[in-house]
Parts: C-alpha cells; structure tokens; sequence
C-alpha cells in the first residue's frame, strides 16, 4: 500500500460513521384538485400570519408561517380505493389534504398503518419579496404538507 493510500485509509477510519437511516423516510403528501384546495384553506384557517406588520426584503416571506402537527394529523388506509388498494390517505384534522406517494406506500405500506399517528409539517403557499427595483412582487403558491418522522 502507498503512502497516498495509508493516509486516505488512516483518514477514512477517524471520520464518523454515518448510521443508516432506519424506518420510514420522511415524504411530501401527494395532493391535487380538491385536496390541495383543502390544504390551502386549512393552512389560512390555523396558521398565523406573517405578512402583517412586516418589512420585506428581498428573501421571499411566505403569507403563513411553519406549522407542525401531530396531534391533529393522521393516516387513513383505503384499501376499497379503486386505483390502489394499498393507498393511504393523510387527513388533517378531518380534512383530507393527500395521499401517502406510490413509491413510498409500496415500500412501507405495513409500517405506515401500523403507525397511523404521525406528524405533518404545513407550510409554502404565497410569498412577497422586494425586487431588484424596490416593487413588492407578490407571488401565489400552494402549501406543501410533509410527514415527518423523527429520528
């Protein structure tokens, strides 16, 4: 072994070891149509807003604020849905904003109904910015739910 070598192998043994992930990984809730209408609604509903009282830059300042939730979050298999049997929905509160994503069902479908308690963070939808000319540029967006689980 060269001298090169050694030293990248003395090297590779002091860096720390990444553990592996275990468990199910976090996801983006699939939403669409009437579901990203609920979504959007139930953002307004019970985030607090940000824009108020607020001077803007030119970062993007999105209208509500993060949100994370799990006591009002929750999976709800369906296994009579006509285009997946394994689908499983994401409510929250009683409101259903999404499904589980495909690729991640597939993989994980019995873990994910054996833990039907979860938590989901909110956020995304509109934002305003200051441009390059010092004009507030205020543009729509839909909120984004993700189900996280903590490590």
């Amino acid at each position: 072994m060269g001298l090169f070598s050694k030293l990248i192998n003395d090297v590779s043994k002091l860096a720390p070891k990444t553990p592996a992930k275990k468990g199910i990984p976090n996801f983006k809730v699939k939403t669409w149509g009437i579901m990203q209408q609920n979504l959007n609604l139930w953002q307004s509903e019970n985030a607090r807003d940000q824009w108020k009282n607020v001077k803007y830059s030119s970062k993007p300042l999105y209208h509500y604020s993060w949100m994370r939730f799990s006591d009002r979050a929750s999976l709800r298999p369906e296994p009579k849905n006509e285009f997946d049997n394994k689908a499983i929905a994401v409510y929250l509160d009683d409101v259903k904003v999404g499904y589980v994503p495909s690729e991640i069902n597939q993989d994980y479908h019995t873990k994910l109904i054996k833990n039907l308690l979860i938590t989901v963070e909110v956020h995304g939808g509109d934002r305003k910015y200051i441009d390059e000319y010092g004009d507030i540029v205020k543009e729509k967006g839909d909120a984004i739910a993700e189900v996280v689980f903590d490590k």
